[in-house]
C-alpha cells in the first residue's frame, strides 16, 4: 500500500465516519508488515525496557512513545486528512485518527490485536476515535489525545467499531 496521505474530503455524519473507520483499518493491515513500523515497534520495546511477554508492558511502552513523540494537530477546517502511519511516525504530528493508526500498527507489528472506538462526549455523532489493545489482561484502550493513560478514558459515549 503506497499512501502517503488520503483526502477523504468534507465530514459528513455517520456514513463518512464509518468510511474514515474502514479506511483506517485498511492502512494497519497494510502497514503492520512495513519494516519501518516493524524497526520502530521493537526499538521502542527496547527503549522502554520491556520484558518478551509482557503484553501490558507493551501496551503501555507504545502509548508512552505516542503521547511523548507525536504531536497531535487537528485536520485542515471542514476536511478530513488521514495519513499513512509511515507519514505520521516521520513527520510526527497527526489527529486523533492519524495517531490511532500509527499506535494500531505498532502494536499489530509485534503480535497484539487492535480495535478502534468512536467517542462522543454527550452522544451523537462521534467527534473523536482512539484504539484499544488486546492484551492479557483484556481490552486496554490507549488514547494520548485525552491523555489519561493507558486503560484510561474521559466519560463519554464509546462504539467499537
Amino acid at each position: 500500500m503506497n499512501i502517503k496521505s488520503t483526502l477523504l474530503g468534507w465530514l459528513g455524519g455517520r456514513g463518512a465516519i464509518m468510511r474514515t473507520v474502514k479506511n483506517m483499518r485498511s492502512m494497519v493491515e497494510a502497514r503492520r508488515k512495513d519494516p519501518v513500523i516493524i524497526d520502530t515497534a521493537r526499538k521502542i520495546m527496547n527503549a522502554y525496557g520491556v520484558a518478551r511477554d509482557d503484553t501490558n508492558g507493551e501496551a503501555e511502552a507504545i502509548y508512552r512513545f505516542l503521547k511523548n513523540h507525536i504531536r497531535y494537530t487537528r485536520d485542515p477546517i471542514d476536511v478530513e486528512l488521514l495519513q499513512d502511519p509511515v507519514i505520521t511516525l516521520a513527520w510526527r504530528t497527526g489527529d486523533c485518527d492519524d495517531i490511532s493508526v500509527l499506535g494500531a500498527s505498532l502494536a499489530e507489528s509485534i503480535g497484539l490485536p487492535t480495535r478502534f472506538v468512536l467517542y462522543s462526549r454527550q452522544g451523537g455523532v462521534p467527534h473523536h476515535v482512539l484504539f484499544e489493545v488486546r492484551t492479557d489482561e483484556g481490552w486496554l484502550p490507549i488514547d494520548v489525545v485525552y491523555n489519561k493513560g493507558v486503560g484510561k478514558v474521559p466519560q463519554g459515549t464509546f462504539e467499537t467499531v
